[in-house]
């Protein structure tokens, strides 16, 4: 299997490497690259996740790619096959106006690693065996990143403007770049809902639902394109469901306070079903 396409100036460089880790994956295309160009290119100030970025706006919007930016060229495009004791992954980007000179990768609250940043405020990181799950960087401000066995993430992000300009690309890229639209959904939800308590019953149920539906559409259409896995889905579900969950779980309480009903009495008898969903024993 070959890859038709590249830019210049991958082509260039690829050509001193043979070996094939780790793999990149671009919409349906490959790009494999081994450790030692991968780590090349993030010394480039991460010129790769703009090149890429670009790449994938071509691939979404156009048929066809401008022949007059890209050379046609074959590369070979065999998969890594890896063993299933092999946990190795990897780590690494660019941090854009950095609060720190290290980036710190956590579990569970637990710092696991330290990573110090270059010259260039790029950094990178081998894990010789990182268990599937869910993880956090932080620099300025905290932020969750989900790691299946073997992948390979990249991350560019700013500072200053976190949320919004934070990108993954690499492999395992769709299921992190998913989690964190839905984290800025639930966040343009959230700073317009206090008006949304002061709502009747009929009224306040009907607008979170609209919204509930909106996200579980798109939730549904990420699930069938990238395939996760049912550990994966375990939060993605919940980046889904609890903010419904919170709506209903505090609109009680909001809506007394601020317009001094008690609507307990007039709240359906399966309101709280919902407490049912929930498995309290999951962290």
């Amino acid at each position: 299997m070959f890859s038709f396409f590249n830019v210049k100036l991958i082509i260039i460089e690829i050509v001193f490497f043979k070996s094939t880790f780790p793999i990149i994956t671009l919409k349906k295309y490959e790009f494999n690259f081994n450790d030692s160009l991968t780590k090349l290119l993030i010394s480039y100030k991460y010129i790769c996740l703009h090149i890429l970025s670009f790449l994938m706006k071509q691939v979404t919007y156009n048929k066809t790619l401008p022949i007059t930016l890209f050379l046609l060229l074959f590369l070979s495009s065999c998969k890594n096959e890896f063993s299933s004791d092999n946990y190795v992954a990897y780590f690494g980007g660019e941090i854009i106006n950095p609060a720190n000179r290290f980036v710190l990768f956590c579990k569970n609250n637990q710092v696991i690693d330290s990573i110090p940043l270059k010259k260039d405020n790029t950094f990178f990181i081998k894990f010789d065996s990182l268990a599937p799950g869910l993880y956090s960087f932080k620099d300025e401000e905290y932020q969750y990143v989900y790691f299946d066995k073997n992948d390979s993430l990249m991350v560019q992000v700013n500072s200053k403007d976190f949320d919004e300009s934070l990108n993954f690309c690499g492999r395992g890229d769709e299921k992190n770049n998913f989690l964190m639209e839905m984290y800025l959904r639930n966040e343009k939800d959230k700073n317009k809902m206090f008006d949304v308590f002061d709502y009747d019953f009929p009224k306040f149920n009907k607008t979170i639902e609209a919204t509930y539906k909106k996200n579980e559409t798109y939730y549904n259409e990420k699930k069938e394109e990238i395939k996760w896995n049912n550990e994966f889905d375990v939060y993605a579900k919940a980046l889904l469901d609890f903010p419904l969950f919170t709506k209903k779980e505090i609109y009680p309480v909001i809506h007394e306070k601020r317009t001094g009903e008690d609507i307990v009495e007039k709240l359906p008898k399966n309101y709280y079903d919902y407490r049912k969903e929930i498995d309290y024993r999951n962290e």
